[in-house]
């Protein structure tokens, strides 16, 4: 860049001729503390502010002088010209001070004002002025670049943002077809080879037994990984239905008991069960529990040695709910594994039994339908002597049961707000408790709260929302579209549902346990 085009010009617009030369005195005394001496200095005075317009720089940096009192005009008229042109600081004068005007050049973007008695009194005191409006006027080109930059930035972000959502979408959505459409060609493959294993199809030798052993199998692995895949995508976006009741211990284990048999034999491991006397109900989802359940002992099954036991136990509690889980005595987990535990498609490499590859979901599906059912997975493991994983149930007392879920929903968000409601089905024929209560279970989140009423009558929900209205009208719209699809004689059933409460964090736990219980006892005003 050459001198010139960096020279600073320092531009007067005075129609007084006099006091133009005055300031140009002031500026030539002080030059050389005015601007730096590295740039040339020019100095041009303009009698018409039009002119001094028409000749202004194509670029700066240059610093503009304009008196307030011009013929025909004001400065403040010009001011917004003069500090659209951008090339540096705009400084208005007048003879005498006057804080309307003041206010005025700077609400029109003028850097300073300043007093030219003043000046002439101190000629100093004008190239410190302008020393500090070119700072300041640097300063905010500045500040305006970095914000230039950073909206460009920001768009640019949210560009990528949003195609990182598209995509991962995207991805999301291919998993979830490929794992729709697995299951037909799945069932197929396990019912023929089940016809086969039955002799259906002629005489099976042993060997082609063995063999068909192996095909469910992995058929019923390929099955479990569809199920996992399924179900996290439903946990992400929180639509996994979630049908919390009352269960006695022995029937979570009734369940799973011949899968559990099945995949045992494989590897020759023995399951063995210890359930504790005396037991309370538990309040879950028996099919999510038994999923996990399934989980855990596969996972001890493929790091534990062929013919080692595998123990599932249950027992009481601390906090009243009740233990169980999971013993293996296989190859265990240092503190290093243990903090890779539950992490998507990541596995633990200590152990004999580390060549075992998989997708890696088993675990954090575990402990996502764990979390739906009010708890926490925990594990304790020791290296070459084996692990257990376990997790508490609340036990069906409402009052405890309220307390769990409190807790659970505070662990997440400390701030959250949970609100009441009450679902009571109308008496149209055809919608009993039992169908509203399925209806809700259905168009409910994962994380609500479902309690009946203890005379069967209504059904109460709470969840951890602070709008009322947007649940109940979510309730209401789902409701209808319900009816649209299944009236049949012109008569819809009804359900009527009520707010009892919201309350926030700070007074919530109290309020909402006495709330609740008294809705479960039957005592409908208790808001």
């Amino acid at each position: 860049m050459s001198n010139q085009s960096q020279a600073v010009q320092i531009i007067i617009i005075d129609d007084d001729t006099e006091q133009a030369h005055l300031l140009e005195r002031a500026l030539r005394s002080n030059d050389q503390q005015t601007i730096p001496s590295c740039f040339p200095r020019i100095i041009k005075a303009y009698t018409d502010a039009a002119e001094a317009i028409a000749d202004l720089p194509a670029e700066g940096p240059a610093v503009i002088l304009c008196d307030y009192n011009l013929s025909g005009s004001t400065g403040l008229d010009w001011l917004p010209h003069l500090v659209r042109a951008g090339l540096g600081p705009v400084m208005l004068m007048t003879s005498q001070g006057d804080e309307r005007i003041a206010s005025e050049a700077f609400k029109a973007g003028a850097s300073d004002y300043l007093v030219k008695m003043d000046i002439f009194k101190n000629p100093g005191s004008l190239s410190q002025a302008i020393r500090d409006a070119m700072v300041h006027h640097k300063l905010e080109q500045c500040n305006r670049e970095l914000s230039r930059k950073l909206k460009v930035a920001n768009h640019a972000l949210q560009l990528k943002n949003q195609r990182l959502h598209d995509l991962t979408d995207t991805a999301h959505r291919f998993v979830e077809d490929v794992a729709h459409e697995f299951r037909t060609p799945l069932t197929a493959i396990k019912e023929f080879a089940s016809i086969i294993s039955d002799g259906l199809g002629g005489p099976v030798t042993s060997k082609q037994a063995e063999f068909l052993g192996h095909i469910e199998s992995s058929s019923n692995n390929l099955a479990q990984m569809v199920d996992d895949f399924l179900d996290t995508s439903k946990l992400r976006a929180q639509l996994l239905r979630v049908d919390r009741k009352a269960h006695p211990v022995e029937d979570l284990l009734d369940g799973i008991r011949p899968v559990l048999a099945s995949r045992a034999k494989t590897g020759g491991h023995q399951i063995k069960e210890t359930v504790a006397a005396g037991l309370p109900a538990v309040f879950c989802d028996k099919e999510k529990v038994g999923r996990v359940l399934i989980n855990l002992v596969i996972n001890a099954i493929k790091f534990s040695p062929k013919g080692s036991e595998i123990r599932v136990w249950a027992q009481n509690a601390q906090d009243g709910g009740v233990q169980i889980g999971v013993t293996d005595h296989g190859s265990g987990m240092g503190e290093s594994d243990l903090s890779l535990l539950g992490n998507r498609l990541q596995q633990t490499s200590t152990g004999h039994r580390s060549s075992v590859k998989g997708f890696g979901l088993g675990l954090n599906i575990a402990k996502d339908l764990i979390s739906v059912n009010l708890s926490q997975m925990q594990v304790v493991s020791e290296l070459d002597k084996g692990s257990t994983f376990s997790f508490n149930l609340p036990r069906y007392d409402i009052e405890h049961l309220l307390n769990r879920y409190i807790e659970t929903l505070t662990q997440k968000d400390p701030d959250a707000s949970i609100t009441v409601l009450q679902a009571t089905p109308s008496e149209i024929k055809g919608f009993e408790p039992e169908i509203a209560r399925h209806f809700l279970v259905c168009h409910s989140q994962s994380h609500d709260l479902m309690l009946s009423a203890a005379d069967g009558r209504s059904i109460i929900l709470l969840g951890p929302t602070s709008e009322p209205d947007n649940w109940i009208s979510s309730l209401h719209s789902s409701l209808e579209e319900q009816n649209t699809r299944s009236q049949t004689d012109g008569q819809a059933p009804g359900l009527d549902i009520r707010w009892v409460g919201t309350w926030s964090n700070s007074k919530m736990r109290n309020a909402v346990i006495a709330s609740a219980i008294n809705l479960v006892q039957g005592v409908r005003h208790c808001a």
